[in-house]
This record gives C-alpha cells, structure tokens and sequence, in this order.
C-alpha cells in the first residue's frame, strides 16, 4: 500500500536556475551559466547519438532492400515458356530494379542525415564546449574567490557579534583581538575587498566596461544560435526524408501497377499458342488392351505351370498353402494369392535345378505330397528379405533346404511332380549372352505404350526428359551380380510423350492347370536325340553390351 501512496519520482529535475534555489547563497552565478551550457552540451549529444542511428537504419534499410531484390527469380529459369516482354519476366525485372532504386534513395538519404544534419549538431556541440571552457578560465575562477570572500566576510561578521556580545556581558574576560573595534575594522576591509570582487565579477558577467567579456550576454546569444542551428538541422532532416519518402512512394506505385494491371490470361494464351506446348483435346486416349512391348510373346515370360499347393518345413506338422508358379527359368516362385496386383512379390523363390526332388505319394494315398530337398535356396521380393530369412525360415540342419508339397488331387500332384523333374535334373553354366534388345526400343515402347499404331493419330507432344545419371559402382570396382543386367544406357535427351494415361493393366488369373506346352527340354530326363540337338545348338548373338547371365547349357 505504500508503494501505490508513494509519490512517483519527476523524470524532469529542476536545475541550479530555478527559483527552488535562488536563496541559496552557495549557488553562483557563473556556475549556475556552467551548469545549464553542460545539460545543453547533453542536449546535443543525444540529438547527434539519434540522428547517428537514423543514418545506419537507413543504410541497413537499403542492404537489406538490394538482398530482396536479389531474391526475385530473373531471369525465369524456365524463361522460353513466359513472354520475354510484357508478362512476368518483365515485372520482376522492373520490380527488382525499383527495388535497388529505392535502396539507392535510401543511401542517399542515409549521406544526407551524415553530412547535413549530424555536421550542424557537431559544429553546435563544438560551439558549447568552447563557451563552456572559456566559463572555467576567467569567470569561474573569480567566482570562486569571491566565493572565498564571502565566506571570510561571514566569520568575520560573526567574530564581532560575539565580541560585542562580550563587551556588554563582561569585559574583564575580552582579550585585545575580540575587541569589538579592532574586529569591525577588519569587518570594514574585508567588506570593501568583497565588495571589489563582486563588482568585477558582476562587470565580467554582464559586460560593463569591456564588450568582449559580456559572458550573459554571450550565453544569451550562443542559447538562440544552439536553438536555431538545432532547428536548422531538424528542418534539413524533415526536408530530406520527404524527397526520400516521395520517391520510394513513386517506386512502391510502379511495383504496384506493374503486377495489378497485368493481364491474368496473357501469359497462357501466348504459351497455348505455341505449337507443341499443349496436349491437344481431340488426342485419343491409351488403351490398356493394346499395350505391346518387346519379349512381350517370348517363351521364357510364360509360366509353365501356375497353381495352388500346400507347403511345409519337412519336419513341421502344419502346411500352408499358397499359390505357386513355375517358369522356364527353373524358379518355383510362392505368392500369397493369384492377384498379380496384390500379391506381385514372391514370399519365397526355389531354384529348382539346385534341389532334388523325392519320390511321390503312391495311388490310393491320403495325402498326395512329395519333398524337396537342396542346398540353395534364391529369395524373390522385398517380401523373403535377403540370404539371412532364409537361413532362419527355410533351412534344417546345416544348409539343407527341405520342404513337403501337397496337392489336392493325385492327378495334380503327379502333373506337379513331372514338370518340377525336368528343372531339379538341369545343369547350368555360366556364360555371357547378349541382349536382343535394340538401342532406343524400351525407350520407344514406353512412349507408345497404349496407342493404336495401326490407325493414324495426332502425336502427342514430346517433352524433354533427362535420364538419371548412371551410378558410379562401375567405375569404382564392380558391381552385385543383381546390377549385371544388360541395359540400353544413353546420356543423351530423349523425347517422350507426356499425354495423361490411366493404364490399369489387369492380368487374368493363371489357371491352376495350365498346360505344360512350353516346358523346355533339360538334360537328365527321357528325350529323343532331336530334342538334345536342339537344345545344345548355340543361341544367335546380337552386337549389344556384354552383360554376366546365366545360361541352360546341357553339358
């Protein structure tokens, strides 16, 4: 509570002029001159520390401004799709200029608050200090003896009052110097010395007898030159951050006008005019059904056998089933269900010609299965993992893969079990083939992928696209052998259609009982001599990359 009664402390003080202390004795004259010229060279300083700090705002202002400017994107970097004139390329090159012109006024107004205002405020802080320091040589100096003086005339006055007071009393105990008349002498010269210094500290003030030590005059005067000059510097300010403020305003004006008055569609009707920049309306759209590609026939694409059967580890009590596809190549690859689209990754992969494979289930058994057994076993999918899950999952003992198939019918599991003989007897070799594929044709097919190429049609627009830069594990050292595939690499730009496509290529479900028309013909089993001509007969080479495959050699 005495807190809140308490009377708050006047942030204006009262100097040694006012009339608070006009009859305090000790507060002169000339020191009351010195005092208030101090609180103006205070004045001044604060005034030159302001404007001080204008001038760097103003100078940081246009640094900054230059690093906005510099942020506009000119020229575009995609500049040949807008109007080199009139469109946005020319706003943000204007913008950016009016820009870096107002940053240059701002300099500008920056140099005139240095060399205009702040040279005034110095020149009248210069001013100050030279009155003030021509105060403390001669009429300060005086001053101080008069004040010395002052106060002898007062010990004085006061040694003679008691001597009176004592010559009344009893003037058996007065000794010679308090003699009252021996004292009011001394009074009388010491009055008339005060009186002499007073006078000439009075005619150095106000200036009697000798203009040029008029000091009140002179204060006078230097107090309404400091005004003025301070004033003067103030209006120079005013005058130079209008001319700035007008002209940045003009600047601000131009941006404005520039971006509001521009035509929303000018940009895209000089860009639709443009040949080969749009997709035309009446283009005909990619048809899922006429997809073609290359290999897209070939023998090795088509399973030779797809269906579901059960599977367990040969000494685990429970099967489960999945479905299950053969190639040519020799995999028997496991998927959770017949949908390429949900299920497309293999759960598990089995090179067949690496494993063996045990005697089937008789005739009148209950269950119709048979096991297979080998020492390697290949993962297909991010779904299997790497080498590792297949330690863990699918092997017992040391590195035997061993597992139990089960088919449904007899007749099922004995067509299963003769198609899986042919690959689990093959050898293979390792050799070097070379790709079929010509330079440019996965590159073709995927830009006509869909598109009727029997009837004629509008092409579709090509686009410029860069290929993706070639990895460097080649040049360091070698590569996995899941890198060594053959590929068409070229690092020139190729062009291709950007026509909008909503492909969904629907595969129909393999049937369970596919024939096995397609199966190639391994060494090992019950074949004619033709069949075993055919397939040792070399495979035709094509001048592409040479690219590390595997092989069916019957050797």
């Amino acid at each position: 509570m005495s807190a809140l009664l308490k009377k708050p402390t006047p942030t204006i003080k009262k100097g040694s002029g006012s009339a608070e202390h006009a009859d305090q004795s000790e507060h002169k004259e000339v020191d009351i001159l010195f005092d208030r010229f101090l609180e103006y060279k205070s004045i001044t300083k604060g005034l030159i520390s302001y404007y001080e700090n204008l001038a760097r705002l103003e100078t940081h202002t246009a640094s900054e401004l230059v690093n906005i400017g510099g942020h506009l994107p000119v020229p575009l970097r995609e500049g040949n799709q807008f109007l080199p004139e009139g469109g946005w390329q020319s706003i943000l090159y204007d913008t950016r200029e009016q820009t870096r012109a107002m940053a240059d006024y701002h300099n500008t107004f920056a140099h005139s608050i240095t060399h205009t205002v702040l040279h005034t405020l110095n020149h009248v802080k210069n001013d100050i200090k030279l009155f003030i320091a021509d105060l403390e040589t001669e009429p300060r100096a005086l001053a101080s003896e008069v004040g010395q003086h002052r106060v002898e005339s007062t010990r004085l006055l006061t040694q003679l009052a008691q001597g009176i007071a004592h010559s009344k009393s009893n003037p058996h105990a007065l000794t010679a110097k308090d003699d009252p008349v021996l004292i009011h002498r001394q009074v009388e010269s010491q009055l008339k010395d005060q009186l002499n210094f007073e006078n000439s500290l009075t005619r150095m003030i106000i200036g009697k007898g000798s203009p040029s030590t008029e000091y009140q005059k002179k204060a006078f005067e230097l107090e309404k030159r400091v005004n003025t000059d301070i004033q003067t510097a103030v209006k120079d300010f005013e005058a130079a951050r209008i001319q700035a403020q007008e002209a940045t305003n003009k600047h601000w004006r131009s941006i404005h006008d520039g971006i509001t008055q521009l035509d929303p569609e000018i940009e895209w009707n000089e860009y639709a005019q443009r040949s080969g920049h749009l997709i035309p309306e009446s283009i005909a759209m990619r048809d899922a059904a006429k997809i073609s590609f290359p290999g897209q026939n070939d023998d090795t694409t088509k399973p030779v056998k797809a269906g579901f059967l059960e599977r367990k580890k040969r000494y685990t009590k429970n099967y489960k089933e999945g479905f299950y596809v053969l190639t040519p190549s020799g995999y028997l690859h496991e998927h959770k269900s017949s949908d390429p689209a949900k299920h497309g990754e293999p759960e598990i992969s089995i090179f067949m010609p690496n494993c063996s494979i045990g005697a089937p289930a008789p005739a009148g058994s209950k269950t119709f299965k048979w096991h297979v057994e080998g020492r390697k076993s290949s993962s297909g999918g991010p779904h299997t993992g790497s080498l590792s899950k297949m330690k863990r999952t699918l092997r017992i003992g040391r590195k035997d893969v061993a597992f139990s198939f089960k088919a449904r019918t007899h007749a099922e599991m004995t067509q299963w079990w003769e198609l899986l003989q042919h690959p689990a007897k093959a050898s293979f070799t390792q050799a070097t083939v070379r790709s079929s594929l010509a330079p440019g044709t996965a590159v073709s097919a995927v830009s006509d992928i869909g598109l009727d190429k029997s009837s004629p049609q509008t092409e579709a627009p090509a686009t410029v696209t860069r290929r993706v830069a070639e990895s460097s594990d080649g040049e360091s050292g070698g590569s996995s052998e899941e890198e060594d595939t053959a590929h068409s690499v070229h690092d020139e730009l190729s062009t291709a259609p950007t026509t909008p496509s909503g492909l969904h290529h629907d595969h129909p479900p393999l049937s369970p009982g596919a024939a096995s028309d397609g199966l190639p013909v391994y060494k090992g089993g019950d074949h004619t001599e033709a069949a075993l001509a055919n397939l040792k007969e070399k495979p035709e080479i094509h001048p592409v990359q040479d690219v590390p495959q595997q092989a069916v050699s019957t050797s």
